[in-house]
């Protein structure tokens, strides 16, 4: 092989795009806040992201919380023609569990799905359970970021759909 050979196929190597980044263990546990600087459209960029999105329902949380009490939600992305879907959420105070769920991984205020719901029923919806800490003062604001990844199943970042909720609770 000569020498111009050679280097013009180094030059299509160096040219050639990278493989593609994915996060095998999931998702950046702080990426469901759409301000943060390594959020879900950081990765999932082909589609402009819902920054509040309606779709996002979560039942079970009052606006008003007291401190030390025990929520049940309900999470759910609906009107979506996406196969698949997954979450992100994250609380700036607080904890989270999952309901016998295998498919819900916790880390004190973050919770994240780590396998796909089908969205057959146009419907992608988990269930939680949110605990407010005792430590709150009355009038304090607690803060709950939601990314919802619609996606297309075809296990890349394009063609998804990230849609991203935020909801400021107050403290009783």
């Amino acid at each position: 092989m000569n020498r111009s050979v050679a280097a013009i196929g180094l030059v299509l190597t160096a040219l050639a795009p990278l493989p593609l980044a994915a996060y095998p263990d999931g998702a950046p546990w702080e990426s469901a806040d759409p301000k943060a600087a390594q959020n879900c459209a950081s990765c999932h960029y082909s589609e402009n992201p819902v920054e509040t999105s309606e779709d996002i329902l979560v039942t079970g949380l009052p606006s008003v919380i007291e401190r030390g009490k025990t929520y049940s939600l309900n999470l759910a992305l609906v009107h979506s023609s996406h196969a698949s879907m997954g979450f992100l959420v994250s609380a700036s105070r607080g904890t989270f569990s999952g309901i016998e769920d295998e498919t819900i991984e916790v880390l004190g205020g973050m919770a994240r799905s780590t396998a796909p719901k089908s969205a057959a029923d146009e419907v992608g919806y988990w269930m939680l359970e949110w605990a407010a800490p005792f430590g709150l003062n009355p009038g304090e604001v607690v803060s709950l970021y939601i990314a919802i990844n619609a996606a297309n199943d075809d296990m890349s970042p394009f063609g998804d759909v990230i849609h991203y909720r935020t909801i400021v609770m107050t403290v009783k």
